[in-house]
């Protein structure tokens, strides 16, 4: 007993001398605020907790917060909380406080730095995960909700871990058919030992199955048929909890609703089935969008977009949208229309003029297209559609004559093509994945049969994989191949033809610059073109993460050409800050074996820009 009465013995010592001088509601300015001895936790995850708050230096305009004794003690309770939080039961905290200007300042109370020192102790860790079923059920089965559960033996006790444990062995049980489970749980900590026993009783009550849809009063607008499309849950399944998160997701992505919820109702006390509602709420018909930006390559961007929601009552929507930069000028307006017939299928339609100005030339377009997008299986999708568009190459910027001559023998091409597509994705997430793979299909054909001018087939596949490495730590990888098949091949203007180089392909060369080049340095383009990419993604600080990478590329005059010994590398390193419409990116590449006449001067690109690259 002496040894916890001693302690608290030293605790108060140490408030009293931390505070000494501070009288019970005296008022200070906060000029700085430190800590000292956090190693397991995150400093400003931290400092967000406190009432005692400091602005960042360089808002050097903002008034100094102001605190009181009452707060420093508060907040020394507060820091304990959260080290207890994610497992730390042995926290001690002090703190000081020091004048940070000799006198009190005449307008206001005295300015001073504020430094708490935190020692940590010991973390407890988890020493034994039970969970009880009763009445005992077949699945889910007790391995399975323990590989389910963030908490592990011999790891950290956090509650914010526990509290998921929670949510993970709910939504397991509702992916079984037993929506309605009951749960309880209790911890048992041991301070002395630093363990903590973790106990989990479900009740799995009932087993259903989905039963009739019912859709409240509905003033959305969006007729019940295409909700129902939207809604996957099928009557008489087995009742799963992903499902109803899936059909709620496809509710949100139709971009009609600003509230989508769909809720099992208490169902009879006979009953086998569990009835569905859906409740829903209304997003504004128009919306306008600006959104400016800027990269290496393209300059600065900016780009505007009005859109009409849900014409005709079928959830489609209408868009005017444009585009400008330093390479492509864009006017357009485009049509989805989501579960087009059947709920696998979506219609795209769009048309519009665009002006592309690049460095070997300029080509003016009016386009129109319109294709189907159809989910057959989970993560797959096809595409065909039909593409026209009229073109008017304004000026091919080319110093070689003969190179010239058989690229401009005319100024106006008219394309009538098919295009179609197979894809494979089932990556976590679409701005920037961590895990998952991507399998790309697509060739387009054009033909006099369709009316064309020229005739070519241009097939591609694009292969992505993105692989963890740990929780944090991502291997990333592109390979992509491309070429174009025609009886004539000097019948394909330049426009058509494929380039490599820049931010998103081979990211030692400038945008467009893997040869063939003629004498002044301008890109020719090939028929043929094989792009690859392997990335390392690892955090540095925070938001902030980096990438080591390697890329290559080639690009052949003539169709399914791969000529190895012409293949480009380069290799760098990166940086990302993430956002919430992806990262932005700085980039530094370096060429590893540039062309025999190119300065050493050259061998480097730096490429800013937002996105991974790939």
């Amino acid at each position: 007993m002496k040894r916890p009465i001693i302690l608290c013995l030293l605790i108060l010592i140490g408030f009293s001398v931390s505070a000494s001088g501070m009288e019970p509601g005296s008022q200070f300015s906060l000029k700085a605020l430190r800590f000292v001895g956090i190693k397991s936790v995150l400093k400003d995850d931290l400092a967000k907790t406190l009432a005692i708050k400091a602005p960042p230096k360089w808002k050097f305009w903002l008034d100094r917060p102001v605190f009181s004794a009452e707060d420093l003690q508060d907040d020394v309770l507060r820091i304990k909380q959260f080290y207890q939080d994610r497992g730390y039961y042995h926290t001690a905290v002090a703190y000081q406080i020091e004048a940070a200007e000799h006198r009190k300042a005449p307008t206001g109370p005295q300015s001073t730095n504020v430094t708490f020192t935190i020692t940590e102790g010991p973390p407890v860790l988890v020493e034994a995960i039970n969970i009880t079923v009763e009445p005992e059920i077949e699945k889910p089965a007790l391995k399975d909700l323990l590989n389910l559960l963030p908490l592990r033996t011999g790891r950290i006790f956090s509650t914010t871990a526990y509290r998921d444990a929670k949510k993970a062995l709910l939504k397991a049980f509702g992916n079984s058919g037993y929506p309605f489970a009951n749960l309880t749980g209790k911890v048992t900590v041991n301070t002395e030992a630093n363990s903590a026993q973790v106990f989990f009783r479900l009740d799995p009550k009932k087993q259903y199955r989905f039963g009739p849809l019912k859709i409240l009063p509905n003033d959305t607008g969006v007729r019940d048929i295409v909700i129902v499309r939207a809604v996957s849950l099928k009557e008489d399944d087995l009742y799963i909890a992903d499902e109803v998160d899936q059909s709620r997701r496809n509710l949100f992505n139709l971009d009609m609703f600003r509230l989508a919820l769909i809720k099992p109702e208490v169902p009879e006390p006979d009953a086998l089935s569990v009835p569905m509602t859906v409740q829903l709420k209304p997003k504004k018909r128009q919306n306008i969008k600006f959104g400016v930006g800027y990269g290496t390559e393209d300059g600065f961007r900016l780009k505007g977009a009005w859109t009409y929601r849900n014409l005709w009552g079928w959830a489609g929507k209408t868009s005017i949208s444009f585009k400008r930069s330093d390479l492509i000028e864009n006017i357009q307006a485009d049509y989805i229309q989501p579960y087009f017939m059947d709920a696998d299928n979506t219609l795209r339609a769009k048309t519009g003029f665009e002006r592309e100005k690049f460095e070997s030339y300029t080509n003016r377009k009016i386009f129109g297209n319109a294709g189907l997008e159809r989910t057959f299986m989970k993560n797959w999708t096809a595409a065909f559609g039909y593409n026209l568009e009229v073109n008017n190459l304004e000026d091919i910027k080319i110093a070689d004559s003969e190179e010239l001559e058989r690229l401009s023998h005319q100024n106006i091409y008219f394309i009538s093509s098919l295009q179609a597509g197979l894809i494979y994705n089932n990556t976590d997430n679409t701005l920037d994945p961590k895990k998952g793979s991507v399998v790309s299909v697509s060739a387009e054909w054009a033909s006099d049969l369709l009316g064309s001018e020229i005739r070519f087939v241009r097939p591609a596949l694009e292969l992505k994989r993105y692989q963890p490495v740990s929780e944090s730590v991502t291997i990333a990888g592109r390979v992509r191949f491309e070429t174009i098949q025609s009886d004539d091949s000097t019948s394909i203007p330049i426009f058509k033809r494929l380039f490599l180089g820049g931010s998103n392909t081979v990211r030692g060369y400038d945008f467009q610059k893997i040869p063939p080049l003629d004498e002044n340095g301008s890109p020719l383009g090939g028929l043929s073109s094989l792009n690859a990419n392997l990335e390392l993604r690892f955090p540095v600080y925070r938001k902030l993460t980096g990438v080591i990478f390697g890329d290559m590329g080639l690009l052949d005059q003539d169709y399914f050409q791969y000529d190895a010994a012409e293949m480009r590398y380069t290799c760098g390193a990166g940086i990302r800050y993430n956002t919430i419409v992806g990262p932005l990116r700085l980039d530094f590449g370096y060429k590893l074996n540039p062309p025999e006449s190119e300065q050493k001067v050259d061998w480097w690109r730096i490429h800013f820009s937002i996105g991974q690259a790939f």
